[in-house]
């Protein structure tokens, strides 16, 4: 980055902002652009105050990215005339991914069963009251332990299940 002289004409030479927002890109790209030697900086001087960066327009035009695309319409009128399908074959399709989209969402809505529950759970699950599932807790025919929150009695699913007393 260097100094222009006053022969040289920078009036036309936009500054880094401008630069950044012509090539739509971050200031501090167009100084990575300078440092990589992609993209000339210069120092346009303003009377009574500091200099401005700029930046060389050819430079900048090398680096703009290209245009999009856009296809003709007739172009487009024919690509869309080979996509169509008949009705029926759509129907069929959206059919097809409503069933395909339905049994997955089944699928995730439906949590695996807990390993261990609270008595509560056990009485709604076995219609057995909670008593009684407590009292086949402490004789030893139905397992469990004091894990729940401030040791608090969780039963395990599968010997809830295998007990026969119901």
């Amino acid at each position: 980055m260097k100094l222009a002289s006053a022969s040289e004409d920078l009036q036309d030479w936009p500054t880094i902002e401008q630069a950044a927002d012509e090539i739509n890109a971050s200031v501090r790209t167009i100084w990575r652009h300078n440092e990589r030697g992609l993209l000339e900086i210069q120092k346009r001087p303003v009377p009574g105050r500091k200099p401005i960066n700029v930046c060389n327009p050819s430079d900048l035009n090398r680096l703009k990215p290209p245009p999009y695309a856009v296809a003709k319409e007739e172009e487009a009128e024919s690509t869309s005339r080979e996509i169509m399908l008949p009705m029926s074959k759509v129907s069929e399709a959206v059919e097809r991914i409503v069933t395909i989209f339905q049994g997955r969402q089944d699928a995730v809505m439906m949590p695996p069963p807990r390993a261990w529950i609270t008595p509560a759970e056990a009485a709604e699950i076995s219609g057995l009251t909670e008593t009684y599932i407590r009292d086949r807790v402490r004789v030893g025919l139905i397992d469990a332990v004091r894990g729940g929150p401030h040791g608090a009695l969780r039963i395990r699913r599968a010997s809830l299940e295998a007990f026969s007393g119901y």
